[in-house]
């Protein structure tokens, strides 16, 4: 059976890499500025998911549409699935669903 908390793990997981991908320095601001301006730590991303994207949005501006992108293809990668938007809560709200309804692993995740 798939958890949810699984599914949490493999999302910070994705960010870590999708940030990572633009730079350690962008990763480290990215949670930084996260925490302290948005009261979000790295953990909790998951549960604030919006904070997180606000906070994306408010340090990169429009660059920030290519930040979420890239979090999207890593969960894609993980997950071995083609989810096939382009918003991170819509493809997170799928997923979940997809989790729900079936209460197992979306799409091999090993």
């Amino acid at each position: 059976m798939f958890r949810s908390d699984e599914l949490h793990r493999t999302l910070l997981e994705a960010i870590d890499e999708a940030l990572f991908l633009f730079g350690l320095g962008v990763r480290d601001v990215t949670y930084y500025y996260c925490e302290s301006r948005y009261g979000a730590k790295r953990d909790e991303i998951p549960f604030k998911l919006n904070c997180f994207l606000d906070c994306l949005y408010e340090i990169y501006g429009l660059a920030a549409k290519m930040i979420e992108a890239q979090i999207i293809k890593q969960l894609e990668v993980k997950l071995r699935v083609k989810v096939g938007v382009e918003s991170l809560t819509e493809c997170l709200n799928r997923l979940k669903s997809y989790v729900e309804v079936n209460n197992e692993r979306p799409w091999g995740l090993a």
